[in-house]
């Protein structure tokens, strides 16, 4: 992981940001890795899009809360930047609305820019 964004003091929740090992890992290949390794998640659903000049490859998942015995929807997203794959993941906490993260998960994809 590259770094976190720590939204519990507004809502309790995470976007974090990670690079992926290795040069030439295909985005959908990094994004679907990472879906997969998450346990009690199901409807995997991918989509490719663009940010800026940036070809993007976003998920979206159910992810069982075990605490409060409910599924949720959570969102990543990976992209080729330079010679990195990047990932951005939304992830709320047991107790946080999943939704809440959206605002700051859409702006981190929007925002997107390659190398200058």
């Amino acid at each position: 992981m590259r770094c976190e964004l720590d939204g519990r003091a507004v809502t309790p929740g995470f976007v974090r940001v990670w690079t992926i090992d290795g040069t030439g890992i295909p985005a959908r290949q990094a994004l679907e890795a990472f879906v997969n390794a998450g346990e009690g998640l199901t409807e995997p659903q991918y989509r490719e899009t663009r940010a800026g000049d940036l070809d993007v490859v976003e998920a979206t998942w159910l992810s069982r809360r075990m605490l409060a015995d409910e599924d949720i929807r959570e969102w990543a997203l990976a992209v080729e930047v330079g010679d990195r794959t990047v990932l951005v993941e939304a992830s709320s906490t047991s107790f946080g609305e999943p939704t809440d993260l959206l605002p700051a998960y859409r702006l981190a994809r929007d925002t997107i820019a390659g190398p200058a």
